[in-house]
């Protein structure tokens, strides 16, 4: 990893010689989502319908040496996030910087598992924290960069100023996709490191796609310092296209703590529908043993429209 850096860190000070761009692009793209969700009769979840709209505008241009530089800004929910600042060097690589955006380090590596709708772990209503999913660099301030390699080899580092816990969170994944179908993913990080529950994460993966289906399986060890509740997360589910427009899939993820908890299992099943610019896409998920509390449960039907354009 270190050679990967210094190879990263190189190709980055030569590019900084090259200020002018030949011709640049300039586009903007819109989405919005209408839900409905529907919780257990125990749960009183105010408002069942939520609303999602999002514009990103994109702006790149090539620059004398051929590289390219882009940058993105979403606008959701009234306010700009999603910022990332892109650097394309061809075969060195690519490096980017992000406000509330990664994608790089341990993320290309964490979830080989395929979701039609929302990956399971973070799907029922009630669930706001996602147990036995690797860490990732704090997304705001996150500085990554990913080198495509020949025999179908990427490999990828992160890192960002932990603002909570304070620390500098760094995070590797890589994978392989020389098998036809397949793909291979391993990846590991450390992360709040500056405080007292610094997190290391690994995470192993597979996924084979065949024919219509898709099939994933995910490994995660999260492990706490100062914690008995270690995590170690099986994830795994099969997709199945019908055909061009619409698609099911089965979901689910067992997470066993070390300590004397009970273990967390989310199930679910799955389906996308699209025509065009509209697709719809829902599930019906439940999970047990909450958070490892063996009197916590909850269960949810959910339905979202959206439309691009």
């Amino acid at each position: 990893m270190d050679n990967i850096k210094k190879l990263g860190l190189t190709a980055l000070a030569g590019s900084m010689v090259a200020t002018a761009a030949h011709s640049a692009e300039l586009s903007a793209s819109g989405s919005w989502a209408l839900s409905y969700t529907s919780e257990d009769d125990d749960v009183v979840n105010g408002q069942a319908f939520t609303m999602g709209d999002s514009v990103t505008f994109t702006g790149s241009g090539e620059l004398d040496n051929g590289f390219t530089a882009s940058v993105s800004y979403e606008l959701d929910g009234g306010n700009f996030d999603d910022e990332q600042l892109k650097l394309d060097m061809g075969d060195m690589g690519e490096f980017a910087y992000g406000e509330s955006k990664s994608g790089y380090g341990i993320d290309i590596a964490s979830n080989m598992v395929p979701a039609v709708d929302t990956a399971i772990y973070s799907a029922v209503g009630t669930d706001t924290v996602s147990y036995g999913v690797a860490r990732s660099a704090q997304d705001t301030g996150n500085l990554g960069y990913k080198l495509a390699l020949d025999g179908g080899i990427t490999v990828s580092v992160e890192a960002a100023r932990n603002t909570s816990a304070g620390g500098t969170d760094n995070t590797y994944g890589v994978t392989y996709t020389g098998i036809d179908g397949m793909t291979l993913a391993a990846g590991t990080g450390m992360t709040a490191t500056g405080g007292t529950a610094e997190v290391e994460s690994t995470t192993f993966g597979v996924k084979y796609a065949t024919g219509g289906f898709t099939f994933g399986l995910q490994l995660t060890d999260v492990e706490t310092e100062g914690s008995t509740e270690d995590e170690d997360g099986v994830h795994m589910g099969v997709t199945y296209n019908v055909n061009d427009d619409f698609t099911v899939g089965y979901v689910r993820q067992e997470t066993d703590f070390s300590g004397n908890s009970s273990d967390e299992e989310h199930s679910g099943i799955q389906a996308s529908y699209s025509m065009g610019s509209i697709s719809f896409s829902g599930r019906i998920s439940k999970v047990d043993n909450m958070g490892g509390s063996a009197s916590a449960s909850d269960e949810d039907k959910h339905v979202t429209m959206s439309i691009a354009f």
